[in-house]
């Protein structure tokens, strides 16, 4: 993929190379301005600009370089919406650089617009002394391709001309006739005459024209400049390799803002309905294909039709693309994009539309994978070129990353569903536990103590001992599933407004006060620090009485006889803090990152035989987060632990 990207970009230089090249030629540049007139690229600046580097322009207000008594001019000009030519010169340090300020037309005003500025000759304003010798400067220095000298009644007193104006059909012969008896387009006769009847003016008048009976789309440019008060010059120059190149850079600009906006469409949304059509089109015009598609490979390896446009049979269509065979074949399995000038020379065409006579196919890559397919179709011998074909390229591998990503969004929501599916497999598995278990448990409990009161004399120690462990099995199953209850309970409420304002000192208080028997059981000291005033919280205090509890009895469980269980309430900032600390067991470093998992236990020599579900911690977890708390954790095998948890206070304008 690295190589194609390389291959693509490669082939943009050398056709930007291209049109600097023939920019330079015709002394020539293009200059794009953003909505302030600030220049955002040069292109092809030779003679024009010499006085600047075509990088330092960029970020320079063009008025800037304009000559004052010109700006205006300029401005105007620009803010037009129509095509327009006018003449000014550019500032080139001490001196000044005329220009040909030419576009077709401009962006609306607010938006960046590009033109063409070609370097000229300044224009002969002042009275001559010697006709012949200005005649003859302005010849050497203009170059026209064909000059004519008219006096005010039109009588042509002087003629030149070259065979690149032999198109306009005029001859040496034409001096001493009136201008208007000659061949050359109505266009430029009528502009002349408007020229002749405001007498003779000093200014400069430009006007562009075709030849009337040419064929070969020929463009001119004339330019009327006065000789005298009662002589006027026609500068006539053929302009059609330079509006062919215009022609060329305009295409180039559109090219490019079509990327742009194609970029702009495949990045706003992933629905593939809605996007692919957007694709399909903008590979249609960059093109000038008549007809085309677009299809996405499948996971089973299949392609399935996205988009097209063209008298094509849909099945036929899909059918094709589904046996991948033909030229389709062939480009996905060597990877590689095609254009064939003329199907009827390919042994391997498969015909889907009548009349086609050319066609671009281009498998779609991203990450090396083919992820899909886009085919252009034409039944005109001259509309695709290499260079279209090129220029394509810019797009399709956009187009591909979009098809990646819609694809990858595909399968993330058909994940989700299969998750949003396992979430109901677990909520129905506790149900069951609920429904179908909870009730057996307490049965085998309850008969057990009933056998131990009945038989108990009867049985011998073994036999105890086998009903002792039946009992510890229930047990644990009945924690087992009163914890999984309480996560689901936890689960069910998150989304309710169940919250009451809690006191937080008698909720630990009281939970201290129900563990004291199990600490004086365990043989160990339990402590309580709690604070001088209240401390309220918002949330729900069954919850909260369960998370603390479970805290205090783990550190008591996992201490052994003679420690101390420290439990402390107070302030740090705006939190209220519960810290649970024991100088017990403590937990290796290397078990500690899975400690709030579900069902994970610390497993050490020390606590191998306490029993636990571990689902404990998991549990205050997930009830602290409910409160938008956070957890405190720490610990040092051998030393003992500390946890605890901080939650919001509640805003003292809320406590009753």
């Amino acid at each position: 993929m690295k190589s194609r990207i390389q291959a693509t970009n490669q082939q943009s230089k050398i056709h930007m190379n291209s049109y600097n090249h023939l920019l330079k030629l015709n002394h020539s540049a293009i200059v794009t301005l953003d909505s302030d007139l600030i220049i955002k690229d040069v292109v092809g600046a030779s003679r024009i600009l010499s006085h600047h580097q075509a990088d330092s322009l960029r970020g320079v207000d063009y008025l800037s370089l304009v000559a004052p008594d010109y700006q205006n001019l300029v401005v105007d000009a620009l803010k037009s919406l129509e095509s327009y030519a006018i003449e000014y010169p550019l500032l080139q340090g001490q001196h000044q650089q005329w220009v040909r300020h030419q576009a077709d037309h401009t962006s609306e005003r607010g938006s960046e617009c590009s033109f063409i500025i070609q370097a000229i000759e300044a224009p002969t304003h002042q009275s001559p002394v010697n006709e012949i010798a200005i005649r003859e400067r302005t010849l050497l220095d203009t170059l026209p391709d064909m000059l004519i000298v008219i006096r005010q009644n039109g009588v042509i007193t002087d003629f030149h001309t070259s065979s690149d104006t032999q198109s306009l059909g005029i001859h040496d012969d034409v001096i001493g006739q009136n201008i208007s008896d000659t061949k050359l387009p109505q266009a430029l006769l009528d502009e002349t005459q408007l020229y002749l009847d405001v007498g003779v003016p000093d200014y400069v008048q430009s006007i562009e024209f075709s030849a009337d009976d040419t064929t070969d789309n020929d463009y001119f440019e004339a330019r009327l400049v006065r000789l005298s008060n009662d002589e006027i010059m026609i500068l006539i120059r053929n302009m059609t390799a330079m509006k062919r190149v215009q022609d060329d850079l305009n295409q180039h600009i559109e090219d490019l803002n079509l990327v742009r906006q194609v970029n702009i469409e495949l990045s706003a949304d992933l629905d593939m309905e809605y996007v692919s059509p957007l694709a399909l089109d903008a590979a249609l015009r960059m093109t000038h294909a008549q007809a085309g598609y677009l299809a996405m490979r499948e996971s089973e390896g299949g392609f399935k039709l996205l988009s097209h446009l063209g008298a094509y049979d849909e099945a036929y269509l899909q059918l094709h693309l589904t046996n991948q065979v033909g030229i389709i074949g062939r480009i996905l399995k060597h990877n590689r994009a095609e254009l064939i000038l003329d199907v009827s020379q390919d042994p391997d065409y498969i015909p889907a539309l009548e009349d086609t006579h050319a066609m671009m196919a281009i498998p779609l890559l991203s990450k090396t994978q083919t992820v899909g397919v886009l085919v252009l179709e034409t039944a005109l011998d001259d509309r695709f070129s290499r260079e279209r074909f090129q220029f394509l390229q810019l797009i399709t591998g956009r187009i591909a990353a979009f098809l990646d990503n819609a694809i990858l969004h595909r399968q993330t929501k058909q994940h989700l569903e299969e998750v949003r599916e396992l979430e109901q497999l677990k909520t129905d598995m506790i149900r069951i536990a609920n429904h179908d278990l909870k009730n057996p448990i307490a049965g085998i409990m309850g008969y057990m103590e009933l056998l131990r009161f009945d038989i108990k004399d009867k049985l011998s120690e073994s036999e105890r001992a086998y009903l002792d462990k039946i009992d510890v099995a229930a047990k644990k199953m009945q924690r087992i599933t009163s914890g999984i209850l309480s996560l689901e309970r936890i689960e069910q409420l998150k989304d309710q407004q169940n919250l009451k304002t809690v006191n937080l000192m008698s909720l630990v208080n009281q939970s201290v006060s129900e563990q004291m028997d199990y600490a004086v059981r365990s043989e160990q000291i339990l402590y309580r620090h709690l604070p001088d005033d209240n401390i309220y919280v918002q949330g729900d205090p069954l919850q909260l009485h369960e998370a603390i509890s479970n805290l205090v009895q783990n550190a008591i469980k996992y201490s052994p006889p003679q420690s101390h269980v420290h439990v402390t309430l107070d302030i740090v900032g705006q939190k209220a803090r519960v810290i649970v600390e024991d100088n017990g067991f403590g937990i290796p470093e290397d078990q500690q990152e899975r400690l709030f998992s579900p069902f994970y236990r610390v497993t050490t020599r020390e606590t191998r035989f306490i029993e636990g579900t571990g689902l404990g911690l998991h549990l205050v977890k997930n009830i602290i987060e409910r409160h938008s708390g956070e957890m405190i954790f720490e610990s040092t095998y051998g030393e003992g632990s500390t946890f605890g948890f901080t939650i919001p206070l509640m805003l003292p304008s809320l406590v009753g």
